[in-house]
């Protein structure tokens, strides 16, 4: 990657996904842009009636102020409310009062910068905006040990550099303080079958091996209520640890959007992602993708949710990533094969839980962009 701040998201939206985009989505965007023109016709124009007008005019003529809120707030009490200053002579905190208010202009400035995307700050500023930032939600993640969490659970697939499939799928957890007694369930029934061996999709070999993997599975569908089954895949053969990190990233958004829709985004929620251990993309990307995460939750759920942690480990030692392989694993095998192979077979049982092939399935979230 060569900038990483969220180019990766990019390649995803040059891409038109098999589900299409909902209409809500595409009327957000519309109203967005007919927001940016009616901004810069009014720049044109000189109309300055409202706090967001003015502060555009001042961004557009004071670079410096891009950077700053401090210089912003000084350019603009000077040019739209010189007359208080004056009268405020020698000047008093309490002119405050009548000026103003500094957060109302500062929120002008991130709306216009962030949403609009116009008069963006410098890259450094940005960068230090986005440390900043992760920063600050760490420490508020470190004082919220009480908020309730939602927890991803996700394995990648088609990683092999000849697969034209890429993909990352696996369970979201909707609230994990209500599901941790049916996960404390499921990992004792788990033990109680005595496998010595971590559950792997693509070790699938005959019919006669399925039971335990069709056995996981309907334990899985015993605890649907409280988890959404979410997959996103394209078909690529380069470039994959970049693809498995915007995928990762636009999966962890969508299923947040889902959640919000559903209502279960009424408190604010911390973020857990549970994923497998990769020695070369844990070592690469996996701060970057933290940092990323952090910046995106940030901007698309303000006080609704914030990332606490991801987390590598080892397949064998988590059920639900167990669990994860085999989503991840048949989405892919749905994809490109339509035989009668035990893999085949396992597929289908994987469809008929997740309900990826039904797109009314409001416990299911799943995409193929196809370019």
């Amino acid at each position: 990657m060569t900038d990483k701040r969220i180019p990766e998201q990019l390649v995803l939206t040059e891409l038109q996904p098999w589900v299409s985009t909902k209409p809500s989505d595409v009327l957000a965007n519309e109203k967005r842009e007919a927001e940016r023109a009616a901004l810069l016709q009014a720049l044109a124009s000189s109309l300055f009636a409202t706090i967001e007008q003015r502060v555009c005019i001042i961004l557009r003529d004071f670079p410096e102020t891009r950077d700053s809120d401090t210089a912003l707030l000084i350019r603009y009490w000077r040019r739209f409310q010189p007359d208080i200053i004056l009268e405020w002579d020698p000047f008093a905190p309490e002119a405050l009062f009548e000026l103003e208010k500094s957060e109302s202009i500062s929120r002008a400035r991130r709306h216009i910068q962030n949403d609009l995307n116009l008069f963006q700050a410098t890259p450094r500023t940005l960068a230090l905006r986005g440390e900043l930032q992760m920063e600050f939600h760490q420490y508020l993640a470190a004082q919220r040990k009480g908020d309730p969490e939602i927890r991803f659970f996700l394995d990648e697939t088609g990683g092999d550099p000849q697969d034209r499939f890429t993909g990352v799928g696996g369970i979201c957890v909707l609230d994990w303080r209500q599901f941790e007694m049916q996960h404390a369930a499921l990992v004792k029934w788990r033990d109680d079958q005595g496998w010595p061996e971590t559950l792997h999709f693509n070790k699938l070999t005959n019919d006669a091996a399925m039971a335990p993997f069709l056995a996981l599975l309907k334990q899985l569908k015993k605890r649907r209520a409280g988890i959404l089954f979410a997959g996103y895949a394209l078909p690529a053969r380069r470039n994959k640890q970049d693809m498995f990190f915007a995928l990762t990233q636009q999966l962890i958004v969508d299923s947040l959007r889902r959640l919000s829709k559903l209502g279960c985004l009424n408190v604010c929620r911390a973020v857990t992602i549970v994923k497998e251990s990769e020695v070369g993309f844990d070592a690469l990307y996996l701060k970057e993708l933290e940092r990323s995460l952090h910046e995106l939750l940030v901007r698309e759920f303000p006080g609704q949710a914030y990332l606490k942690a991801i987390t590598p480990i080892p397949k064998g030692r988590e059920v639900l990533l167990e669990c994860a392989d085999i989503i991840a694993s048949g989405m892919r095998r749905r994809e490109l094969s339509g035989g009668t192979h035990s893999k085949d077979k396992l597929a289908e049982a994987v469809m008929n839980v997740t309900g990826f092939e039904d797109c009314g399935d409001q416990g299911a979230l799943f995409k193929y962009f196809s370019s």
